[in-house]
């Protein structure tokens, strides 16, 4: 388990240019943000739980490609800034750089992501439907 210093506090893992990665079966808890992967290519996230975090759950940034991430639970993002408190985000908003740093090929398949602080609906992901207000694998 990976826990950060409350929804306030820093990333609970954060890597730069990683490519190639398998990040599976473990717990990020308690972070500014859950895990960000900045330019990542071709990674994997599989069977991870990211919960109670300030922001996004998950976020794929910075000309992310060909990444996947499944079989993970995303819930109670959004804690302390509800307006950014997606479970899976995919790519960079404009004001970041200038420019809209967009992602592609990336796939959130069978993921479960109960919804957000903001009361906004879960992301919609590939491969997977909504069954009592959960997100699984149809």
């Amino acid at each position: 388990m990976l826990g950060g210093q409350g929804p306030t506090g820093h990333y609970g893992l954060h890597l730069k240019g990683a490519s190639h990665w398998t990040l599976s079966g473990f717990t990020v808890v308690n972070a500014s943000k859950g895990i960000v992967l900045d330019a990542p290519s071709h990674d994997m996230l599989d069977g991870v739980e990211v919960k109670n975090i300030g922001a996004e759950g998950i976020h794929l940034r910075s000309f992310s490609s060909d990444d996947a991430v499944r079989h993970s639970v995303v819930h109670n993002t959004g804690k302390s800034s509800p307006q950014y408190g997606e479970g899976i985000y995919v790519g960079s908003a404009m004001r970041t750089g200038g420019r809209a740093r967009a992602a592609s090929r990336t796939r959130p398949t069978a993921t479960r992501s109960p919804g957000t602080a903001s009361g906004r609906p879960a992301p919609r992901a590939s491969g997977c439907a909504m069954r009592g207000g959960r997100r699984t694998v149809a």
